[in-house]
């Protein structure tokens, strides 16, 4: 199996904010009904980089979805590099 990357075009012709908003809808449903597997967020934290990286896996078996949220956070960004303190 191939990893496919999107663009933002890619998913701009395929997705709607209708479709999103039932997605969300049915997954915050199935998690409210305990039938989502959402473990606790996992932080890592590079030594001597004043940063952090969570990492937000879940499963939802209705849906046949798995995914993850990737949040880093520098809280130096703006201040050093003009740049986003979340990334």
């Amino acid at each position: 199996m191939k990893t496919r990357l999107l663009t933002k075009a890619d998913i701009q012709g395929f997705l709607t904010i209708g479709t999103c908003m039932d997605a969300v809808e049915s997954a915050f449903g199935d998690f409210a009904a305990g039938n989502a597997v959402m473990p606790q967020r996992v932080p890592i934290k590079p030594e001597g980089k004043g940063g952090i990286s969570l990492f937000m896996p879940a499963y939802i078996p209705s849906l046949d979805a798995l995914g993850a949220k990737v949040v880093t956070v520098y809280a130096e960004n703006m201040n050093k590099f003009g740049i986003p303190v979340t990334l």
